[in-house]
């Protein structure tokens, strides 16, 4: 091939080779698609509000000072006040604010009224005694706060508002001089209306909930009440003599009333039962009386006079028995008498029933009776051969274990803050 022929066919090569060069990349790396426009994923939701801010506390019969310094130690990072210092301070914060409300129901409890500005109210009953009730109020209060942060605990109230601090501003213009320096404004005072305050995200509810007070009271251990007491025991005979006493089995059921002066008054119900060979001995025994209880704390010491009547009777094989006195056919007289008792105990509080408790413990109860038929006498039961068996009445120790259930239907009324 001559040099011209070579030139010219140059060009036919060189388009060969860069048509084959543009096919092996295009094998080894092929033309990816043009991406599509992304999809933003949604947004998550507002989270909600979950760190709490202030803490405005108010009391009655409790110390503020130590309750305040209790509450600053186990609420790191959180603003401790006494409500009646922050009286014209607008509840506004993007955060949680709580207010609680502390009265001391007695030497015992005080009760708890917490609000929290997202609308939760809660109500809690608190065994306090008073040498500690800075540090258990406190300890309790924080407990709580942590949980409606994490919102772990279920409100008793969704519709609740922080109150307006009425109670505060009276308190507080006691405590102005003559001259009214510092004074508070009162209701008489043209009123001042605080700027709106953003409801939070999470919130539930109406926009301007009312609530005056909560669903339920917390009653005083003091108020009047109805109770059904249930007992069951041994009846051991103490007089002297033969045949030898010989303790029956018994089971009682009281009726109770007790009014606030701790005074109570009882109608009972009393079945007691002893073997004698092929013989059963059914006594019956009806009182009323009534008496006095001491209360400290959770310990409840009744004491009671209780009159009774008692009859009584023997069955056999054949029936009820016939008894013979002095060889005749006699009849069965029961038993009048009386008794003085104790039942020391302990009284436990529903957890999800304000009005109703239990109280556990035992009964010491001595017993006097006897017959009346021909003058007053105690009756000796012998068997058909005349030896000795039973002695009924006399004076007799009762001695069981016992649980009461206390319905309190007209509970105190504790001054509840309007909401």
């Amino acid at each position: 091939m001559s040099r011209a022929a070579r030139s010219r066919a140059l060009p036919l090569h060189t388009s060969r080779f860069f048509l084959m060069a543009s096919v092996c990349l295009a094998v080894a790396y092929p033309v990816r698609a043009a991406p599509s426009t992304p999809v933003p994923d949604p947004p998550d939701p507002p989270a909600a509000t979950t760190r709490l801010n202030r803490f405005f506390l108010e009391t009655s019969g409790i110390d503020d000072d130590a309750l305040v310094h209790a509450l600053r130690l186990r609420l790191h990072g959180v603003r401790v006040d006494m409500f009646r210092a922050h009286a014209n301070t607008a509840v506004s914060s993007p955060s949680l604010i709580l207010y609680a409300r502390v009265v001391r129901l007695d030497p015992t409890y005080v009760l708890v009224t917490v609000i929290v500005s997202d609308g939760r109210g809660y109500r809690r009953r608190i065994e306090a005694q008073r040498e500690v009730e800075a540090r258990v109020i406190a300890a309790n209060l924080a407990v709580l706060s942590h949980g409606i942060v994490d919102a772990s605990v279920e409100p008793d109230r969704s519709d609740a508002e922080i109150p307006t601090p009425r109670t505060s501003v009276a308190k507080a213009n006691a405590r102005t001089n003559a001259t009214g320096e510092g004074k508070v404004p009162t209701s008489s005072d043209p009123p001042v209306k605080p700027p709106p305050a953003s409801r939070p995200a999470h919130s539930t509810g109406p926009d301007h909930p009312t609530l005056i007070a909560p669903s339920h009271h917390t009653p005083d251990p003091s108020t009047p009440a109805l109770g059904v007491a249930a007992s069951a025991g041994s009846i051991l005979g103490l007089a002297p003599g033969h045949p030898a006493p010989t303790p029956h089995f018994a089971a009682q059921l009281d009726l109770r009333y007790i009014n606030p002066s701790r005074l109570h008054g009882s109608i009972t119900l009393r079945l007691g039962t002893h073997g004698v060979g092929p013989y059963l001995l059914r006594r019956y025994r009806i009182g009323a009386g009534g008496g006095w209880s001491l209360e400290s704390g959770r310990f409840e010491l009744p004491i009671g006079i209780t009159a009774t009547i008692e009859p009584w009777t023997i069955r056999g094989p054949e029936g009820r028995a016939t008894v013979t006195s002095t060889g005749e056919a006699a009849r069965y007289h029961p038993l009048v008498g009386a008794t003085l008792g104790v039942a020391p105990s302990f009284r436990f509080q529903a957890p999800h029933a304000p009005r109703l408790s239990w109280r556990i413990g035992t009964t010491i109860e001595g017993a006097a009776s006897a017959e009346f038929a021909d003058g007053p006498g105690v009756p000796r039961l012998s068997d058909p051969q005349g030896s000795p068996v039973l002695q009924l009445g006399g004076f007799e120790l009762n001695v069981g274990i016992q649980l009461t259930t206390w319905f309190r239907h007209h509970p105190r009324r504790v001054p509840h803050t309007s909401l």
